[in-house]
């Protein structure tokens, strides 16, 4: 059985952003070894994660959809932001689910259109940095996949809040670190009077296979 996989590993650039911890790195990059894998349908993304992660990890071009792994593969799979560039996103959590183990730990952050006026945008501008956005989704239809194959803790799930003005420099990899730490603390307060999931642009999933 293979440790883990980082599912849409992308190039091996800045994709991960942590809220508790205020990083932004590619998660193989931080936690992969040779017990990891990363997957990515863009040949030329994973030509640039193989020169930027040397930790052991190893990298390979496949299908989201139509992952080449057995059953029961992985005790750990990581994604995010992958599921919405995919024309069948829950086909996409339905393949995460068969490679996974039973009892094994899923981490999924995904961008999810509850925020009325991101909602508006994303439905407007339907790429990302050249990357089709193909599916359009809120957290109840994201949950209510998950439940389908894992149980999902809601002390486990959190909703993030993003700025038009942090996503316009992120886009352009130009985000300064303050805007990690304004767009942390408007989340925060945002859970403190309940309006977080309304207003989010971001959740983040933690469950279990079943």
């Amino acid at each position: 059985m293979i440790r883990g996989m980082d599912f849409g590993c992308g190039a091996g650039d800045a994709t991960e952003i942590m809220p508790s911890r205020l990083f932004r790195d590619s998660w193989l990059r931080r936690y992969g070894d040779r017990g990891w894998v990363g997957v990515d349908i863009n040949s030329g993304s994973v030509a640039m994660a193989k020169e930027r992660i040397d930790n052991g990890s190893d990298l390979i071009i496949a299908d989201g959809r139509q992952l080449p792994f057995s059953d029961g593969s992985f005790e750990f799979v990581h994604a995010s932001g992958a599921l919405h560039h995919m024309s069948n996103y829950k086909r996409g959590i339905g393949e995460i689910a068969r490679v996974m183990s039973p009892g094994g730990m899923v981490y999924i952050k995904e961008v999810v259109s509850d925020n009325p006026l991101y909602r508006i945008v994303r439905r407007l501008k339907r790429d990302w940095r050249g990357e089709r956005v193909e599916s359009l989704f809120t957290s109840d239809d994201l949950m209510m996949e998950m439940r389908k194959y894992f149980f999902v803790d809601m002390k486990c799930v959190s909703y993030y809040w993003r700025s038009l003005f942090s996503d316009a420099m992120e886009y352009f990899w130009k985000e300064p670190r303050w805007s990690l730490y304004y767009c942390h603390i408007v989340s925060k307060l945002l859970s403190l009077v309940r309006m977080d999931k309304f207003l989010c642009c971001h959740i983040i999933i933690k469950a279990s296979r079943r």
